[in-house]
């Protein structure tokens, strides 16, 4: 099992588009991975990420940040279907 935590700033934004003006962003996260490799035919991992993000915009109100995806799960298996040669 691998567990990973994070806090981001930004503060080097360039402006794009139409939409609001961004001065600085904030992400703090969590991500989870847990891995089981060649366990008979089977192997695969599945992980888990916990994010928060938020924009500070010029104006210096604050808004949740377009890249923020609070809860996010993922998972694959893999199933060999022919045994190794040996």
């Amino acid at each position: 099992m691998r567990v990973e935590a994070y806090i981001k700033q930004y503060r080097d934004y360039h402006e794009a588009g139409s939409g609001p003006r961004v001065r600085a962003g904030l992400a703090r996260g969590l991500d989870l991975l847990a891995q089981r490799n060649d366990v008979g035919r089977l192997s695969g991992w599945v992980s888990f990420s916990l994010m928060d993000a938020t924009a500070t915009l010029v104006d210096g109100s604050r808004a949740r940040s377009p890249s923020d995806v609070t809860h996010s799960a993922t998972g694959s298996i893999t199933a060999r279907l022919a045994s190794r040669p040996r």
